[in-house]
């Protein structure tokens, strides 16, 4: 009688799984950032940036201006009284994770190298694309998810306590949401007054994104249809339909909260992600009653803002029956 040999993953299975996810990190995290119209917004301005671990995210808020500056002449008293008038908010690390399972059969079915990496390969994918959509949702969610990232909704509002400082006794914390309307009626005007609004308090800074969902991007679109549109070139080679207003870029995004438009600053919007922990792959485990290994994608991040008063949203739009309307830039 022929003896059996029961098959073992072995180490060589083990170098080839995790040199293949290893490889293939720096893709998947391009992939997982390009894919969202805000992330790839975010990355293109230089406002994605990595942090080495802390237990939270500082970020140095200026809340008012000297009282000291003066002007004096000659041999006059110049004040030095300490200020007050800054303050750090604390955003929390979120944690996002998918997993990535190889069956034994699998493998066998799979012996050829090759083969294997190809299967490896279309596992990953299926979790990134989990990660993109995790990651999408949780933005435009309008609550918090539990122990996921500040969404917009929240980020851009007047009242709700972000990075440990509460909007409604803190007015220089509080960004602006205006109600509209009929977009058709109003639509252009109300984004002008958001847009100049915003503009106010930094000199020579402008919001630089709009953002909706593909219904107010389209009334945008169909109002102005007869005036040039510019647009962006970086976010039109990576594939985001958009138009400009004013200076703006002008996108939609599938997961966009129905009758918002927001408009943002990037200068004062970072997306955070640790240093060591950025879309990383953890060592394949075999469970003790499963013929299978697994992996874990894991991130640690987070969306922060150091200005809320430049970011501002309009609630309430609902689009009627087209007209055009005369719109310069």
């Amino acid at each position: 009688m022929a003896s059996t040999t029961l098959f073992t993953w072995g180490t060589a299975i083990d170098s080839l799984l995790a040199t293949t996810l290893s490889n293939y990190r720096e893709t998947m995290e391009d992939n997982i950032y390009t894919a969202l119209p805000l992330t790839h917004w975010l990355n293109s301005k230089g406002r994605k940036r990595t942090e080495d671990g802390g237990a939270s995210l500082i970020v140095p808020l200026m809340t008012g201006k000297n009282t000291t500056a003066a002007w004096y002449s000659g041999y006059g008293t110049i004040a030095t009284t300490p200020q007050e008038g800054m303050l750090a908010a604390q955003f929390k690390w979120a944690q996002l994770a998918d997993s990535v399972t190889i069956s034994g059969i699998e493998v066998r079915q799979n012996t050829d190298s090759k083969r294997l990496i190809n299967l490896l390969k279309a596992r990953t994918l299926q979790a990134e694309t989990g990660l993109v959509d995790k990651l999408s949702q949780a933005l435009w969610s309008s609550t918090q998810v539990t122990n996921a990232i500040v969404p917009l909704n929240l980020m851009v509002d007047a009242t709700s306590t972000i990075g440990d400082i509460n909007s409604t006794t803190q007015a220089f914390w509080q960004a602006t949401s205006t109600a509209s309307g009929s977009f058709a009626a109003q639509g252009i005007s109300d984004m002008r007054v958001l847009y100049n609004t915003l503009s106010r308090y930094r000199a020579n800074e402008h919001p630089d994104l709009v953002v909706g969902t593909q219904t107010i991007y389209e009334s945008y679109e169909n109002a102005t249809q007869a005036q040039l549109r510019y647009t962006d070139n970086k976010l039109a080679d990576a594939g985001f339909e958009q138009l400009k207003f004013k200076g703006a870029t002008f996108f939609f995004d599938e997961n966009a909260i129905s009758g918002q438009l927001y408009m943002l600053n990037s200068k004062y919007l970072e997306l955070v992600a640790d240093k060591e922990v950025n879309f990383t792959a953890s060592p394949w485990v075999k469970p003790d009653n499963q013929d299978a290994k697994t992996s874990q994608i894991l991130w640690y991040g987070a969306v922060t803002s150091s200005n809320r008063r430049t970011s501002g949203k309009l609630t309430a739009v609902t689009a009627s029956e087209h007209h055009s309307i005369g719109f310069q830039k």
